[in-house]
């Protein structure tokens, strides 16, 4: 008699994707089996213009508390911009010209929110119009789910679940250390 680890199937749906099958049923032969599928579906390449590779592969959780601020120019594929920009004081000062903005606050809410699968691409129209009411709050977006331990999802990989396009990433010219400003 088979064991219940023999019975098990690991179907390989990058592979499945990769030769568009569907896969709607593990290999046959198999006496009895359970389809696990990977966890996370290969993301969408994020088109990145000619921002540096090492700001997409930072871990996104900590790109707020670098010691430089960081702003990402992003859009969604649909046509609609924002920054994400990671000193207040500029995020405000923008916000307050009319502009879209998430701040250091409010990208940490979007990072664990996609990263606990409660935001995608679709959510971002609905999440801007909610922080022109106010700051992002976690346990609004989670519906009363408990976010995930942080994953350390690059900020490429979280872009690309938002279904967002990066154009340009970069550190507000007013905090450009004097060194570096040469």
């Amino acid at each position: 008699m088979a064991t219940a680890a023999e019975n098990i199937v690991f179907f390989d749906h990058e592979a499945a994707n990769a030769a568009n099958e569907a896969p709607t049923r593990p290999p046959s032969g198999a006496r009895s089996a359970l389809v696990v599928p990977f966890p996370e579906a290969p993301f969408r390449e994020v088109p990145t213009g000619s921002v540096d590779p090492g700001v997409l592969g930072f871990p996104a959780s900590l790109l707020g508390h670098l010691p430089v601020p960081v702003a990402l120019e992003v859009s969604l594929l649909g046509g609609l911009r924002f920054a994400v920009v990671l000193d207040d004081e500029q995020a405000e000062r923008r916000r307050s010209m009319g502009e879209r903005v998430l701040d250091a606050t409010d990208w940490e809410v979007v990072v664990a929110a996609t990263e606990s699968d409660r935001l995608r691409g679709i959510d971002v129209p609905e999440l801007l119009a909610a922080r022109r009411e106010g700051p992002l709050r976690l346990d609004s977006i989670l519906g009363g789910a408990r976010p995930d331990p942080a994953q350390g999802w690059s900020v490429a990989r979280v872009l690309s679940r938002l279904e967002l396009v990066i154009h340009a990433a970069g550190i507000p010219s007013s905090r450009v250390p004097e060194e570096l400003a040469a």
